[in-house]
């Protein structure tokens, strides 16, 4: 929901997210015609990861956890957390609240389930099932 927010209240930035994100959130970038950098780590806390200082201010970053930042915020949380309070107000302007703003991306991005799966192999095959 934070990122479809971001995208619809800023028209242009970077995008640089980790390999592993979401399979909604893949589909809410796609649609929006951004610069996409991917970095194949990208770990919490965000400021952290060896990158960081050559990331442009103004670029929205995406962690492996799903943690946001908008590069160049003093206070990222407080801004993205105002950005939600800012989107509750509109939508209560609507008659409707944030949880059928969060519906209305679904429907626009379609739906995901995740779940854990595991696989184990045993014998001669376990190299070439890999």
């Amino acid at each position: 929901m934070l990122s479809s927010i971001l995208l619809e209240n800023h028209s242009d930035f970077d995008l640089y997210r980790s390999i592993l994100i979401t399979s909604a959130a893949d589909k809410l970038f796609e649609k929006r015609n951004l610069g996409i950098k991917i970095l194949s780590e990208i770990k919490s806390p965000i400021a952290e990861i060896p990158e960081y200082d050559n990331i442009p201010d103004g670029s929205l970053i995406v962690s492996d956890q799903q943690e946001l930042e908008l590069k160049g915020q003093r206070d990222s949380m407080s801004y993205l957390l105002s950005r939600i309070i800012d989107e509750a107000k509109k939508e209560a302007n609507r008659d409707r609240t944030l949880f059928e703003k969060l519906i209305e991306i679904y429907q626009t991005i379609g739906y995901q389930r995740e779940k854990l799966l595991s696989v184990s192999t045993e014998g001669a095959n376990q190299k070439q099932f890999f």
